[in-house]
């Protein structure tokens, strides 16, 4: 879900076949960002980071404790 469909609409088609795979809500979710909600897009690209962010942390602090 890394591809926001509003900076690459030639890949609309693609992703949704993807997306109709997955769980519900998120291909909810999707559809609401190619009508131009991009809000809902940025908190879900902010999650993802800090979730990110977090999980780096994580592995980081596992690695020192390892040494």
């Amino acid at each position: 879900m890394n591809i926001c469909l509003n900076c690459y609409p030639d890949k609309i088609t693609n992703r949704i076949n993807k997306l109709k795979n997955r769980k519900r809500s998120e291909y909810h979710i999707m559809t609401h960002i190619i009508d131009g909600k991009k809000q809902i897009h940025n908190s879900i690209e902010n999650k993802r980071l800090s979730l990110a962010q977090k999980s780096y942390a994580n592995s980081v602090s596992t690695v020192n404790n390892v040494q």
